[in-house]
């Protein structure tokens, strides 16, 4: 069955090929950008495509969707890590996921599933092996992931099923 599938960060390495994917199996992708017209160019065919800007909009678009899929966060390697830098990276993955949740809390029809990325950066910088059940690591990326996942574990409180996906 088809699903109303909303992806965030679908214009990033992991989204684009997975909102193609989608797209090619029949899914209704709506795709979450800050630029409408890169993210058409990169993913043609979508079922639409949304500009938003988590620090200043709700994220009304969850609403009716069956999944959403949440993978956007700014590139931590792009920039010289400033308090700036910092600041943005870890607003650009908790505050984003808030304003979702937010959404789907007010949604008349809430997703059966959200999907975020996180990253093993929650392991620290570690030269050991590490999995699931792991302990917290300790630095800046650890905290972020840290925080990252207690704020899209909150989904959880309203009957959303989560998934993490911690890449890296």
């Amino acid at each position: 069955m088809n699903k109303k599938i909303v992806i965030t960060g679908a214009t990033g390495l992991i989204g684009r090929k997975l909102s193609e994917e989608l797209i090619k199996d029949g899914n209704r992708v709506t795709v979450v950008s800050r630029s409408i017209e890169k993210a058409s160019k990169l993913i043609p065919g979508a079922f639409k495509y949304i500009n938003w800007d988590y620090k200043n909009e709700a994220a009304d678009f969850v609403n009716g969707q069956d999944v959403i899929i949440h993978l956007m966060g700014e590139n931590i390697m792009s920039k010289r890590w400033t308090d700036d830098h910092k600041k943005n990276v870890f607003d650009s993955r908790i505050k984003s996921t808030e304003k979702i949740i937010e959404g789907i809390k007010s949604a008349d029809s809430k997703p059966s599933l959200f999907i975020h990325s996180s990253a093993i950066g929650y392991y620290g910088n570690g030269n050991y092996e590490a999995d699931e059940t792991s302990a917290k690591g300790g630095g800046f990326l650890a905290d972020v992931v840290d925080a990252w996942e207690k704020e899209a574990a909150k989904v959880e409180e309203i009957n959303v099923r989560r998934v993490s996906i911690r890449l890296g």
